[in-house]
């Protein structure tokens, strides 16, 4: 078993580092957080749904972008992006003063939503998140600009780490085995955010996917417990509402719910010489099934009739406008299109930084990526071992309509663009809860095998290595020593450093947008605690 004092000491490890983001990333850093701020705040003064194609991002927004530093540009020149960049904003000291006067102090009376030119592309979603965070919104209107921005974040990262716990749980409880299992499942969940590090910049911001991953660790929860026992109806009561509330917070939740309940029917179909047990699996698909469309079904009903698209995605709806998906591709498509977006939607789940898309060196990667080929082959040996209908496939049975997503994402990015690297692959970890199951499945065989147990603890120990460094280099560009040059995607540090030779003018400069001494403290501790946690891991498994 795990010992109580390793397991805290992992989530201590989680919720540490991810705290020291919040406290360094500076407002509108996070992917979309214009957008999905202006959408709250709607919400939250108006008490009305914003309208796709009619509501804009707040004018408190667009005066941010004058007042204070944004993410650099994603296309050339990097550093042009209409104003302040963090190495601009460094370098002024006037303009440092100016924002510590207008967002570092509470000032309520501005902070109220009005209308700008700009549309804001975020309420092409449901609105189930942006309602739950409105309520918060209203309630820390007393804070100051940049303290309330840390509050919204961090109960986002909350909304994440609960249906990471949760999911856990259902594992452990749904998915028994051998203590070596246990460690290895306890492993996977909390070391995933640090062998995956696009976690943190997916979670710890303002975005509905944080509500989304909790969804996906009670639906997960739920599912296990379906599939432990057919003549239960509470678990698929569980099961629908998840899937249900997801489908009101993302349309992720489309292939999530349908990858769900297929395994569900799926099932059925198994036990299809059993009639007994094939209709009392029956009867808990399609309750599941028929909850989550009642709770959910209205919101794509009306998408389809107001947009003539089911999803009410932009990037959809714009290529229909265009002609449709097939037509535009017999004219752009080209392998190497394709193969280059697949290859960024490996990278792109597994880091990419945040929205200022600063880049470290690719080869940087390879060692990480070659850790996670471990563990897949891990998990290929032991699902070769299951029926596909075992629990042990429910992961795969939840991801695979989400990577055929993606694939089609891929495509519709070439009909629109003649490039298929412009794609979130970040999105997919919102499957955590159920990824890290495959991710101790893979690591458990990895241990199993004393070549490969020394090649994932030097694989793993750069990993380590590497989510610092990451870590290091974001800090320092929000810092404005660390910048993005008009034509330079990756880091470019002012010397052979790293800025390490700058940490006082750096801690000085972060500590107008952030809390820089309270972000180091969180993030040494959080490392300690990760060491301390897998020293006690391996500590019990020796005494095994």
């Amino acid at each position: 078993m795990v010992t109580r004092r390793g397991f805290v000491l992992l989530i201590a490890a989680v919720v540490l580092v991810g705290l020291a983001q919040l406290l360094v990333l500076p407002p509108f850093e996070g992917f979309d957080e214009t957008a999905h701020y202006s959408y709250i705040r709607e919400i939250a003064d108006t008490r009305t749904i914003p309208i796709f194609g009619q509501s804009t991002i707040a004018k408190l927004v667009a005066e941010y972008h004058r007042w204070g530093p944004m993410p650099y540009a994603s296309v050339v020149p990097f550093n042009q992006n209409g104003g302040w960049t963090y190495q601009t904003f460094a370098a002024n000291a006037g303009a440092r003063e100016r924002y510590r006067d207008r967002y570092r102090r509470p000032d309520v009376s501005a902070r109220r939503y009005q209308t700008t030119s700009e549309l804001n592309w975020e309420t092409q979603h449901p609105p189930l998140y942006y309602a739950l965070l409105a309520p918060v919104m209203r309630a820390t209107d007393g804070l100051s600009f940049n303290a309330q921005f840390l509050v919204l974040r961090l109960v986002s990262y909350v909304l994440a780490l609960l249906g990471l716990l949760i999911g856990l749980y259902g594992t452990l409880r749904f998915l028994p085995g051998a203590s070596s299992t246990t460690r290895a499942q306890v492993a996977g969940t909390f070391l995933y955010p640090f062998l995956v590090p696009m976690f943190l910049p997916e979670f710890a911001r303002l975005g509905n996917d944080s509500l989304c991953m909790f969804f996906v660790g009670t639906a997960w929860l739920a599912l296990l417990a379906v599939t432990a026992d057919p003549n239960q109806r509470t678990p698929a009561l569980l099961l629908g509402l998840s899937i249900g509330l997801g489908l009101l917070t993302k349309a992720f939740f489309l292939p999530i719910g349908s990858g769900a309940c297929g395994y569900l029917f799926y099932r059925c179909y198994v036990a299809r010489h059993d009639p007994r047990l094939a209709r009392a699996r029956l009867q808990q698909a399609v309750l599941a099934t028929l909850l989550a469309i009642l709770i959910g079904g209205w919101w794509y009903v009306y998408k389809f009739v107001a947009f003539h698209s089911v999803t009410g995605g932009a990037e959809l709806m714009n290529l229909d406008a265009q002609g449709g998906l097939l037509p535009n591709l017999q004219q752009k498509f080209a392998i190497r299109y394709f193969a280059r977006g697949f290859v960024a939607l490996l990278a792109t789940a597994y880091y990419t930084s945040t929205w200022s898309l600063t880049r470290l060196p690719e080869w940087l990667y390879i060692p990480g990526l070659a850790l996670l080929f471990v563990i897949g082959i891990g998990v290929c040996r032991r699902l070769r071992r299951s029926e596909l209908s075992a629990p042990d496939w429910a992961p795969v049975w939840l991801a695979a309509p989400i990577v055929g997503g993606f694939l089609y994402f891929i495509l519709a990015r070439i009909a629109l663009t003649e490039s298929g690297n412009n794609i979130g692959g970040w999105y997919f970890n919102i499957l955590a809860p159920a990824i890290t199951v495959l991710f101790g499945f893979g690591l458990q065989d990895a241990i199993s095998r004393q070549w490969t147990r020394w090649l994932a603890a030097v694989l793993g120990a750069y990993a380590a290595l590497f989510f610092i460094a990451g870590q290091w280099a974001q800090t320092t560009l929000y810092a404005g020593c660390a910048i993005k040059t008009a034509e330079n995607k990756y880091y470019v540090f002012p010397d052979a450093y790293f800025c390490f030779n700058r940490m006082s003018d750096a801690s000085s400069h972060l500590s107008v947008i952030g809390w820089p001494g309270a972000a180091a403290t969180c993030f040494l501790i959080g490392l300690l605690c990760l060491a301390l946690g897998i020293r006690s891991l391996m500590s019990r498994a020796a005494e095994a």
